[in-house]
């Protein structure tokens, strides 16, 4: 059996989903627990590592799971070939791009849900502690300035995980220079273990330009054409409460042996991701993961939904009380430690 690697703790820069926006001033980065992530055919960068369809372990054709067996909400799509899903995704790309590139505060709220976080135990042996961080369900909220009409960010944010509550987990804070870091991580004096000195490679110089998530579920898609996978692909315009939403599924199968995750009653032998996606906007909407365990039962892995996406020219003012009092909590803890 092929075993995922047990991660307890993995730094990365929390962004858009089951995708991907760059909306955090560079070198700042909240803490992700990742004890074991779910594999993910055609979704988000996992571990700033890339993998192409050839090296994910799928099949080139793999077997379709009954209609009648799949999650409610990927029923009623149509079978459609990937030059079909890239000619659309590339024109919602635009669109979305459109959308993010206006001057103001970028404001994104997710909600996000994890099984492998359900039954995660602290190590009690430890030399750190991070109790509390890293809830199975967490509420992400996020303010970026864009400072142009070419989507060119600011290096100031703002990022606040909460767990489904609302009580604050981690809080990421950065002034318009760039200055801040990760205040969780500095107050229970965890930087040593978590935080990476970026500060080598980074050229704040360069201006950063926002990223649609839309752009790395077409990256997935092109290494998929380049080495003929040919995955199970379903797609199509619905209309549901929200309004009119683009969906898309796509299903591949294990090419050798199970996975087996130790949190699942059974090895994993295919999966499926699931997005939603808003025409008018661009925004990805939802990304949820599914595996199929080798009964042929679904097993839903995470989700990652969209709660809010806007654009508004002045943070709000409880909003900027909470951002300029973690910046003054952060910068007074640095001078207290001499750093």
């Amino acid at each position: 059996m092929k075993h995922f690697k047990n991660i307890s703790i993995l730094v990365t820069i929390i962004v858009f989903g089951l995708v991907i926006y760059v909306l955090i001033a560079p070198g700042l980065q909240p803490v992700e627990s990742n004890p074991a992530k779910s594999h993910n055919p055609a979704g988000e960068d996992q571990d700033n590592n890339t993998e192409t369809p050839e090296t994910m372990g799928e099949t080139a054709n793999p077997e379709v799971i009954p209609e009648a067996n799949l999650p409610e909400d990927t029923q009623g799509l149509s079978v459609t070939e990937i030059e079909d899903v890239l000619a659309e995704l590339n024109r919602l790309e635009q669109v979305n791009l459109e959308y993010l590139s206006k001057p103001g505060w970028l404001h994104l709220t997710q909600r996000t849900w994890d099984r492998s976080l359900e039954d995660r135990q602290e190590d009690e042996n430890a030399p750190y502690s991070t109790a509390g961080m890293f809830p199975p369900i967490q509420i992400y909220d996020s303010w970026d300035m864009i400072i142009d009409d070419k989507g060119t960010l600011g290096l100031g944010g703002f990022i606040v995980n909460s767990d489904e509550n609302g009580t604050p987990i981690q809080v990421v804070v950065s002034d318009a220079e760039g200055n801040g870091g990760n205040l969780t991580l500095l107050e229970r004096e965890l930087t040593e273990f978590f935080e990476n000195d970026t500060s080598e490679n980074l050229d704040i110089a360069t201006p950063t330009k926002i990223r649609s998530g839309i752009g790395t579920i077409i990256e997935w898609f092109e290494n998929a054409q380049e080495v003929n996978l040919n995955p199970n692909i379903k797609a199509g315009y619905v209309f549901n409460d929200g309004g009119k939403e683009y969906q898309l599924r796509v299903q591949t199968t294990v090419m050798e042996e199970p996975y087996e995750l130790h949190w699942l009653s059974e090895p994993l032998n295919g999966f499926i991701v699931f997005y939603r996606i808003d025409p008018a906007t661009g925004n990805v909407l939802e990304v949820t993961d599914y595996g199929i365990g080798l009964s042929g039962e679904i097993y839903e892995l995470s989700s990652k939904v969209t709660l809010v996406m806007e654009i508004v020219d002045v943070m709000p003012v409880d909003v900027q009380q909470r951002y300029e009092a973690a910046l003054d909590q952060y910068m007074n803890l640095m001078k207290e430690k001499g750093e």
